[in-house]
């Protein structure tokens, strides 16, 4: 099943060199208009980046051979900001074979020309679900997949399997998790105490929010709902000013956290300016 619409009015599509000639000059009108909210400018960069990659995919011949092409990660959540790397995995039926490496080649050699940052992958749904059982990473950005252009249907077959996959096993991979926020926590420090603290990856930050969707995505406990997505949303916020609020987590994310050792904290921290490069 494609992502077109059919109800939708028939779009042009662009040739590959004309398509990144125009994002180029469409990303860099948004990045720089001073008049959009952060929130904003993360939808319109998001936007014109699907359009983009859509034109990119149909020009590669990745949907006639039944592909499909994946935003994962913060790209799959729609927070596309200005900064970002957009993280994608083409996903190819096992019928490709060896035509796989140049369908790709003929989708990432034009996106590479736009000089934006691309973080790519070509896998078949089984070596994608395969990967998501060993990889941490590979699972919380499969958890937040999005189908951008092609085959809407295999991506979300791929993504519920990921997800029972994942739920099977969160008795023993939660205690990964916390391992990893650990990790993080001792080479970023706390986002609330540091003075030009890391938004993505310090303790409390940005990446914590996946965490959090990921240990209620494993069914085996429930995470705190209120103020999570206003303090996501204000950490997200370039040029974010002093934020009113102290440090220190909900009871009930410290109680979830003794009950089942995943320690991460979502407060937005007190008198603290966010710098965003």
């Amino acid at each position: 099943m494609s992502t077109t619409d059919p109800t939708s009015p028939v779009r042009r599509v662009m040739d590959p060199d004309r398509a990144t000639a125009w994002y180029r000059q469409a990303r860099e009108a948004i990045v720089d208009d001073p008049s959009m909210s952060a929130i904003e400018r993360r939808t319109r960069l998001t936007d014109t980046t699907d359009r983009w990659l859509q034109d990119l995919f149909e020009a590669s011949g990745a949907g006639d051979v039944g592909g499909a092409l994946v935003a994962i990660g913060g790209y799959g959540r729609r927070e596309l900001a200005p900064g970002s790397d957009i993280d994608l995995l083409l996903l190819l039926p096992d019928s490709v074979g060896g035509e796989a490496a140049q369908v790709a080649d003929r989708l990432w050699y034009p996106a590479w020309d736009s000089g934006v940052r691309i973080d790519h992958s070509v896998r078949t749904p089984a070596q994608a679900r395969r990967l998501a059982t060993e990889d941490l990473r590979v699972v919380l950005g499969i958890l937040d997949a999005r189908c951008v252009a092609g085959d809407d249907d295999a991506v979300t077959a791929l993504r519920s399997s990921v997800l029972a996959d994942w739920r099977a096993l969160a008795p023993r991979r939660l205690g990964e998790l916390h391992d990893s926020v650990r990790h993080r926590r001792d080479r970023y420090g706390d986002l609330a105490h540091v003075l030009e603290p890391d938004i993505k990856e310090a303790y409390g930050g940005l990446r914590d929010a996946t965490v959090l969707r990921a240990v209620a995505a494993s069914w085996v406990t429930d995470v705190p709902r209120t103020g999570l997505a206003d303090a996501h949303a204000h950490i997200g916020s370039p040029a974010s000013g002093p934020h009113p609020h102290a440090p220190g987590r909900s009871r009930a994310l410290r109680d979830m956290s003794r009950s089942k050792g995943v320690t991460c904290h979502t407060a937005t921290p007190r008198r603290m300016w966010v710098y965003v490069s």
